[in-house]
C-alpha cells in the first residue's frame, strides 16, 4: 500500500519527469527517442 506522503512524493516527481521530458524534447528530440526506445524494451 502506497502511504500518502510518498504517493505525494511520487506525483511530484512524475511531474518534475514530464516538465523535464517537455524541455528535452524542445532542446533535443533525439534524446528524448532513445529515452523511449529505452522504455519500450524495459
Amino acid at each position: 500500500m502506497i502511504t500518502e506522503p510518498a504517493f505525494i512524493l511520487f506525483a511530484l516527481n512524475l511531474k518534475n519527469t514530464t516538465e523535464l521530458s517537455a524541455i528535452v524534447e524542445k532542446d533535443a528530440p533525439k534524446k528524448r527517442t532513445t529515452k523511449r526506445k529505452a522504455k519500450a524494451s524495459k
